[in-house]
């Protein structure tokens, strides 16, 4: 298993973000586990920082081609799935 950094939002990479999102999402209890010491609701908290990711990532590539209305709506998406993370999952 590889070494996450959480803060989704410090990845200035879409590529590298990607990468988390399929990590995470290949393994979520094996990272639950891991990182949030297998709380309740730690699988569903993985899950929503892989969604999180893919969003995220998205609206990077986005902003890339100058898509930035586009952009803007997966960071809307980004900010309500942040709100629906358990505080430990949180940055």
């Amino acid at each position: 298993m590889k070494e996450i950094n959480l803060n989704l939002d410090s990845y200035i990479n879409a590529d590298k973000l990607q990468s988390v999102a399929i990590e995470l999402n290949n393994h979520p209890r094996l990272y639950a586990k891991q990182l949030f010491s297998n709380v309740p609701g730690a699988v569903k908290a993985i899950k929503l920082l892989v969604a999180y990711a893919w969003n995220k990532s998205t609206a990077m590539n986005l902003r890339l081609i100058n898509c930035t209305l586009t952009a803007t709506m997966y960071e809307d998406i980004c900010e309500k799935i942040y709100n629906q993370l358990p505080e430990y999952a949180q940055w």
